[in-house]
C-alpha cells in the first residue's frame, strides 16, 4: 500500500484536485477492480459514522459493532483482502487519520488532503506528497475575472484597478477568488466597489490561515441580503446537515417551507419561492 498527501492552506484547491483525479477514466482503469471510497473526515470526525459508511461501501452490515476499536479491527480484516483506492478528505488530526488508515491490501492507495504538514510523517516509507500553493498574481486575476465579469471578461476601465486590488486581497486562494468574484458580478458602480474593497481589506489576516479564508468569504455571505433578506437564513440552514452530506434538492424546498423561512401554504407558490431562493 502507499500514501499520497496533498497539503496546503484552506481554500487552495486540495479537494478539487482529488475530485478531478477520483473520476478520471485513466485512474479508474489503473486501479481496475479496486474499491473506490471517498470519506470527508473534517475537524471533529464522527468515527463510528465513518465506519458505518465504509461498511455500506463494502456491502457489509453497518451495525455490527458498538465499540470503535472492535469495528476498526473488523474493517481491517475486510480491507486487507482487497485493493482499495481510499480518499480521506480534510484530515485535521493524527487520531482521525490513524482511525481510518485501513487500506492495507495489495494494490491499495490512500490519498488525503490536510492542512497539517506533520500528518503521514511516520505512516510508511511508500509515501509521496503534493504541496499546493496559492495561485500566482496573473492566474488569480484571470480566475477572478471569470467569475466577476464572466467570459469574455471585458473589464470596464473604471473598475479595472479596483478589481485587481480585490483579486489581490483574495491572497491567491481559488475558493475566495470564486466566491468574492461571484459576489461582485453585476456591480457596476466604482463607489460600490471601493466600499466593498475597503470591507474586504478590513477583514484582515491576523496571521491565522483558517480565519484568512473565512473572513474573506464572509463578504460574499454579507452580500446575500442585497438580493433578499431571507437568503442568509436559507444559507445558514445547511449547518443542520452533516458535512458533505448528500440530500435531494426537492427535500430542501420542503425544509425551507416547513421551518417558516419561506412563508405560504406549502403549495405551488411556496415551492416556487423556495426554489428561487435556493437557486440564488
Amino acid at each position: 500500500c502507499c500514501y499520497v498527501r496533498v497539503w496546503g492552506m484552506g481554500g487552495v484547491g486540495k479537494t478539487l484536485l482529488l475530485q478531478t483525479l477520483y473520476g478520471r477514466p485513466e485512474v479508474q482503469g489503473h486501479f481496475q477492480g479496486a474499491e473506490f471510497i471517498w470519506l470527508t473526515v473534517g475537524q471533529t470526525p464522527d468515527i463510528m459514522a465513518l465506519y458505518r459508511t465504509l461498511s455500506k461501501k463494502l456491502h457489509l452490515n453497518p451495525e455490527l459493532y458498538a465499540n470503535p476499536q472492535d469495528y476498526k479491527c473488523y474493517l481491517h480484516t475486510q480491507f486487507i483482502q482487497k485493493g482499495v483506492f481510499l480518499v480521506l478528505d480534510d484530515v485535521w488530526k493524527e487520531k482521525g487519520f490513524d482511525s481510518l488508515d485501513l487500506a492495507k491490501g495489495d494494490g491499495s492507495v490512500t490519498l488525503l488532503t490536510t492542512r497539517n504538514l506533520s500528518l503521514l510523517e511516520g505512516a510508511s516509507p511508500h509515501r509521496s506528497q503534493e504541496h499546493m500553493t496559492p495561485l500566482s498574481k496573473e492566474d488569480s486575476w484571470s480566475l477572478f475575472c471569470v467569475h466577476a465579469f464572466r467570459p469574455p471578461c471585458n473589464v470596464p476601465c473604471e473598475l479595472e484597478a479596483l478589481a485587481k486590488c480585490m483579486a489581490e486581497e483574495c491572497q491567491g486562494l481559488p475558493l475566495a477568488l470564486k466566491v468574492i468574484g461571484r459576489a461582485m458580478f453585476g456591480k457596476t458602480s466604482p463607489e460600490e466597489w471601493k466600499l466593498l474593497l475597503k470591507r474586504l481589506k478590513e477583514s484582515g489576516m491576523q496571521g491565522r490561515a483558517v480565519e484568512e479564508l473565512y473572513e474573506r468569504l464572509k463578504l460574499g455571505y454579507d452580500l446575500l441580503s442585497e438580493d433578499d433578506g431571507r437568503l442568509k437564513d436559507c444559507f445558514l440552514y445547511f449547518v443542520a446537515f452533516p458535512e458533505d452530506d448528500e440530500f435531494y434538492f426537492r427535500d430542501i424546498l420542503w425544509h425551507l417551507i416547513g421551518e417558516g423561512l419561506v412563508p405560504g401554504n406549502g403549495g405551488d407558490d411556496s415551492r416556487a419561492d423556495a426554489f428561487s431562493l435556493l437557486k440564488k
